[in-house]
């Protein structure tokens, strides 16, 4: 079948995917955005279900009325939230890994209810020896020997927007944090593995929060310019009087609240 992307009238059976799916889509978004909306109603929906593999970039601007740039763009947007994965040689695979983080106790932001949370998806970016300087310092120490370990994610805020986390503990603390593999991580929650494993539940948390420059680390992660202002959150727990773990986050502009501290 021949495809012509130059019409101005497309053919109604080729935009069949914007046909089922993009009835909730706001035209008032930028065009890829608009497209991934479309991508995640139709994961969502079971149209593309988990690990099966996508249409080809050129058909799926067949089924819409995008172009190719902006196809490619709300595909990568998916890929680096972790929803679609890419195997080179084989094609774009949608992931069969549920990373919705549960119970969240940072990072989250009210839902429309003003009653809920909006959901969060994590994918693990690094996991490293923590450098010689950083937010953790003053907070825990390595002692006895054991270093700090920094464990880097995206964070997908119910898809609409990212934010940049960095996790600092002691590597004594972790458990299986430090040995299982780095995507297992994904959409796992720290402090109830630390706390299911190690015996050492939270009970305080302090946070501290300025407006600043986004970092070069977290700038090309969210998706913004390097000279980008972001709200800049730092959360240190501890385990009835042990300091226990210090997490960054970097939160670009946005219109939802941020809830903190314990319930």
């Amino acid at each position: 079948m021949t495809m012509n992307h130059s019409s101005d009238t497309p053919d109604v059976k080729l935009l069949s995917l914007m046909t089922r799916f993009g009835r909730d889509v706001s035209s008032d978004l930028p065009k890829h955005a608009q497209m991934r909306h479309l991508m995640l109603a139709a994961i969502k929906a079971g149209h593309f279900p988990p690990g099966c593999k996508l249409p080809p970039e050129l058909e799926l601007t067949a089924m819409t009325p995008f172009s190719l740039g902006t196809v490619q763009r709300a595909l990568r947007d998916l890929v680096d939230a972790g929803i679609i994965l890419r195997r080179q040689g084989s094609g774009s695979f949608v992931a069969d890994r549920d990373r919705k983080l549960p119970y969240p106790l940072h990072c989250r932001f009210l839902d429309e209810s003003g009653t809920g949370y909006l959901p969060i998806y994590s994918t693990t970016l690094t996991r490293q020896k923590a450098r010689d300087a950083g937010p953790w310092v003053g907070h825990i120490g390595g002692g006895s020997g054991q270093s700090v370990v920094e464990i880097s994610r995206r964070i997908d805020v119910n898809h609409e927007f990212t934010v940049h986390s960095r996790f600092f503990a002691v590597a004594g603390d972790l458990g299986s944090l430090v040995t299982c593999d780095i995507g297992d991580l994904d959409g796992a929650n720290f402090k109830l593995r630390i706390a299911e494993e190690m015996g050492l539940p939270v009970t305080r948390v302090n946070q501290f929060a300025n407006v600043r420059r986004v970092s070069a680390e977290a700038a090309p992660v969210i998706g913004i310019s390097s000279n980008a202002m972001v709200l800049h959150v730092v959360a240190v727990a501890a385990a009835a009087e042990r300091p226990l773990y210090v997490q960054e986050f970097e939160v670009p502009p946005t219109e939802r609240l941020l809830v903190s501290g314990l319930d």
